[in-house]
């Protein structure tokens, strides 16, 4: 995972500060929370969280009707290697540090 410095942020400092920092977020900031310098959670407004969640169930969506055109020897290379990398991105297991 590779963030912005200016994106990173200490857990005590989200904590100290947290009403400024839900605003940052309303206004559409994403702040990587960090614990011992590694990232460890996220603050995103309810709109982008929600955003997120509906270009996951599209992805699926879409992975699954390429998936079934997959049989067809119309799909060109481009479609297939893109219908892995969207099948990675969905089964790839969330990383803990």
């Amino acid at each position: 995972m590779k963030f912005s410095s200016d994106e990173l942020m200490p857990f005590f400092e989200v904590r100290t500060g947290m009403s400024k920092h839900l605003d940052d977020v309303q206004a559409g900031k994403e702040i990587v929370i960090t614990r011992h310098g590694k990232p460890a959670g996220a603050l995103v407004s309810a709109a982008q969280l929600y955003r997120y969640r509906e270009q996951d169930r599209v992805m699926g969506e879409l992975l699954s009707l390429l998936k079934s055109a997959s049989s067809q020897p119309k799909l060109t290379a481009v479609q297939i290697a893109l219908m892995q990398e969207a099948e990675q991105l969905l089964l790839k297991p969330v990383e803990r540090t």
